[in-house]
């Protein structure tokens, strides 16, 4: 889905949890973090499948205290393994 068809399920507040598959995403662009940070009033974001790379972008622009973060479809169904917010640390080696 684009930005405009997420935008347009999720113009409206409900009480319902909403959560985006992000199994296929290599990247995100400026347009998806504009989204998210727009969303947040309105409605709690769930991501779900993140890999790496995105997760480390929403990290870095600080926008992973905006969505719920899990690592499958299933621990978001149940509500369960949310990934919380963590502190990364650059670690310089020996």
């Amino acid at each position: 889905a684009d930005i405009a068809g997420l935008s347009s399920l999720i113009s409206k507040k409900t009480k319902r949890r909403i959560g985006i598959d992000m199994k296929s995403v290599l990247n995100v662009n400026h347009d998806f973090i504009e989204f998210i940070s727009s969303s947040v009033a309105k409605n709690k974001i769930s991501l779900f499948n993140v890999n790496n790379d995105v997760f480390l972008m929403l990290f870095v622009l600080k926008q992973e205290k905006n969505v719920s973060l899990y690592l499958s479809e299933s621990d978001f169904l149940s509500d369960e393994n949310s990934i919380f917010y963590r502190r990364l640390k650059v670690v310089k080696a020996a």
